[in-house]
């Protein structure tokens, strides 16, 4: 929370307390200060933003962080006195407790020694309170820890805690899908909270520099993560420097995964028992890590009593670590890549990710992650890809008016991995689709002549935005669906309704004699989809047809010599080939595995379900995107979306997924359906 003016829609009473004034505001909720009307006393008013006020996730949470406060009652743990409702809206009444959090404290400098043991020791009675009540707080840190004019300590925002008290209430409902970590708002600056549903085992929730390094994998956590930030916080109190802090939020977690702490920056005067209490606190493994936040108590108090353990008082501090540098080196040539900056995927796109991710090599990376990429508020995004280079999203996708004007017209959007913003590529206003070249260089799209033309034409335009769009040729009435772009630089669109097809040059130009689609009498529309096959030897092709009264969609895929086309599925759609050798398709709101003869063209095996839930069309099938190097693009929601979601006739996209070193999964989903 940072402190905010007074708010001009603050309510003006809320119960039995007399709103006075608007103190603090972030991505959690909003703080009013007020005046407890029966008793006479200043109390917190907490609220929901309005953006999220009638948000499931987040008002299950928001109920979750009154049961937990209320199942605790310790000196150190700010308090709950109730919840209240009014005008259709939750607000919780917690203790109010005036002073400083100790995030604005340490902007001063580090603390003096005995004064951070004091303060370090209050946070894990706290914390310990929490823990002995099944409690895991997986937020903490210096700015949900309040130090009163008296030196006293409390604990604040259980928002992101888990244990049995929220199992208990029944607010958690069962997962989709397990190990399905995300991570939300990566452009928020000073190590944000990261928001996302609370639903789902392994989520990533809490604040960049303050993570445990399971957090930051999506794996799952106990108490231990909390004795991890617990230590993240002491180092601080000491050094007045985060422990792990880079220039963005994944530079942040890249070291917290594989840099060593440097102890250098720790007075010369921390005894040896505080230096064994952050070394055990901190260690990345949580097998090793100290179990109890009870122990850290305890050695606290040993240290203010003036017991400083086996070793003497002033012995030599530890020898430095290994080189971060050489540490980071030696974590490249074992796992085959550097955690990277720039966007927050995990930290996992990395200087030497690109062609190791996918390879299937012995030193490849194992773990699988899942973080998301939020839309920015603005943009009302229509339809997304991921580069098949794996290194930027490209978004078509509509300003939101703030006037009541309406929407403009479309636009495309590059986000490259290594940076935080959707940036406009000039040129590509109106367009009505694109897709993409295999290697990831170029967009085709389809735009109106001028904006209030009703003639199209096929346009081409650098995917890293370097230079304004070619047109390419006057869009063909016979064409159908969009064109699929070949390894040779030409490209494939149906025509006729997928009656034939015909090529079209990259650099612009007549298109060939159409080739007629043989081999299987369809009643219905056909059009490419995806990518073509290594060498161009053939492309997937959806077919849409009505029968018994509701739409179908199958799959085909087209010999692009002869024509031939050959049918693959009765029911599903948006096929890609992967470089392991299995097809990728989805059904409904589930994405789908089979493995897939590239000579034959044909499938060879059974078929596995990957993951579901994701987000579908107004019809069709859910769509994804896959690059060379096994990262994953798809859009949450599922048929739900559809339900709940979406106003009438609306299609937008909230938030991107993205899957690190999805091969890994596949290799796993496989091996599993064979036991």
């Amino acid at each position: 929370m940072t402190p905010a003016p007074t708010g001009t829609g603050a309510p003006a009473q809320v119960g039995p307390y007399r709103i006075e004034r608007e103190i603090a505001r972030g991505g959690m909720g909003i703080v009013y200060l007020a005046r407890d009307t029966r008793l006479d006393r200043a109390v917190a008013i907490k609220a929901l933003p309005d953006d999220v006020a009638a948000d499931p996730d987040r008002l299950a949470r928001f109920e979750r962080e009154a049961k937990v406060l209320a199942s605790l009652n310790h000196p150190n743990v700010a308090g709950i006195y109730g919840v209240e409702e009014s005008e259709g809206r939750r607000y919780l009444a917690l203790e109010h407790v005036e002073g400083e959090t100790l995030a604005a404290r340490l902007v001063r400098g580090p603390l003096p020694l005995a004064e951070a043991q004091e303060i370090c020791l209050q946070v894990a009675a706290g914390v310990e309170a929490a823990h002995e009540n099944g409690v895991i707080h997986r937020d903490l840190k210096p700015g949900n820890v309040m130090i009163t004019p008296g030196d006293h300590v409390k604990v604040l925002d259980f928002g992101l805690a888990k244990g049995k008290v929220a199992e208990e209430s029944g607010i958690v409902p069962p997962p989709l899908l397990a190990d399905s970590p995300t991570l939300s708002s990566p452009t928020l600056s000073h190590s944000p909270t990261f928001h996302s549903p609370a639903t789902l085992p392994g989520v990533i929730l809490g604040t960049a520099a303050y993570l445990s390094p399971e957090q930051a994998r999506g794996k799952a956590v106990d108490r231990r993560t909390d004795i991890w930030s617990f230590g993240c916080v002491l180092y601080e109190c000491l050094t007045g420097k985060r422990a792990f802090e880079g220039e963005t939020v994944s530079d942040t977690i890249a070291k917290i995964l594989v840099q060593d702490l440097d102890w250098s920056k720790l007075p010369k005067s921390t005894t040896p028992r505080i230096r064994e209490l952050l070394k055990r606190c901190l260690e990345k493994d949580p097998k090793r890590r100290l179990r109890d936040i009870g122990e850290a108590r305890l050695a606290l108090e040993a240290v203010r009593a003036g017991e400083t353990g086996a070793t003497a008082a002033g012995a030599a501090a530890p020898p430095p670590p290994t080189n971060p540098l050489a540490r980071a080196r030696e974590a490249m040539r074992s796992h085959g890549f550097l955690f990277a900056a720039g966007l927050i995927l995990g930290a996992l796109l990395g200087l030497n990710m690109w062609g190791q991710l996918g390879s299937g090599g012995h030193h490849g990376v194992r773990d699988v992650m899942r973080v998301s990429v939020p839309i920015p508020p603005e943009l009302r995004a229509l339809e997304a890809q991921l580069t098949p280079d794996g290194r930027a999203e490209i978004l078509r996708a509509s300003l939101r008016s703030t006037v009541g004007a309406g929407e403009s017209r479309p636009l495309l959007y590059l986000r490259r991995l290594d940076k935080t913003e959707f940036e406009p590529i000039r040129g590509t206003e109106g367009a009505t689709s694109f897709g993409l070249s295999p290697d990831g260089r170029w967009i085709w799209f389809r735009a109106p002549l001028s904006e209030r033309s009703g003639q199209y034409r096929l346009l081409k335009a650098p995917a890293d935005g370097s230079a304004p769009p070619t047109p390419l040729m006057s869009w063909d009435d016979a064409w159908f669906g969009g064109p699929v772009w070949l390894h040779s630089g030409e490209l494939a669109i149906m025509r006729n309704h997928g009656k034939e097809f015909a090529r079209l040059l990259g650099k612009g130009g007549s298109s060939s004699k159409p080739v007629a689609i043989t081999g299987l009498e369809f009643v219905g529309d056909a059009q490419f989809a995806g990518l073509p096959l290594p060498g161009d030897r053939a492309a997937f092709a959806v077919i849409r047809s009505y029968d018994g009264g509701s739409y179908h969609e199958g799959l085909r895929i087209v010999d692009l010599k002869t024509g031939a086309m050959k049918p693959l599925l009765h029911d599903g759609g948006n096929g890609q080939f992967t470089p392991t050798g299995h097809l990728l398709f989805t059904r409904g709101d589930a994405l789908y595995a089979a493995p897939f003869d590239a000579r034959k063209l044909e499938i060879r095996g059974e078929t596995v379900a990957v993951m579901d839930g994701l987000r579908m069309p107004t019809w069709g099938n859910a769509s994804f995107s896959l690059s060379e190097n096994g990262i994953l693009q798809t859009e949450s929601g599922g048929s739900r979306l559809l339900a709940i979601q979406k106003a009438p006739g609306e299609d937008e996209i909230t938030r991107l997924d993205i899957t690190l070193n999805f091969f890994e999964e596949l290799k796993q989903r496989f091996a599993a359906a064979k036991k």
